[in-house]
């Protein structure tokens, strides 16, 4: 796997994974040691998802669904943020 990362502004990068994601990124945006959070991804195709990122920088999760704009998939993963922390776990 190969990414390609340019600078778009100062904090801000760019990568361009070798199958096509756009992923940007602000340096505020970097994870606390023990914090995940929820990443917003443009496709090849200019569609967005979102994932949810581990602390340690891998990702557990992503949308079913890709959304036509960032600010679509923004709110869904705003959405599925609340689902989660109020979801109980129950064992089998």
């Amino acid at each position: 796997m190969q990414s390609t990362v340019q600078a778009l502004t100062i904090g801000q990068w760019a990568i361009r994974t070798s199958w096509g994601e756009d992923i940007v990124t602000n340096q505020s945006d970097e994870p606390d040691r023990g914090v995940a959070r929820f990443q917003i991804v443009r496709e090849i195709n200019g569609r967005y998802y979102w994932r949810l990122i581990n602390p340690s920088g891998t990702p557990e999760a992503r949308s079913t669904a890709d959304y036509a704009t960032e600010d679509e998939a923004v709110i869904a993963a705003e959405h599925a943020k609340r689902l989660i922390s109020h979801a109980p776990v129950t064992r089998s």
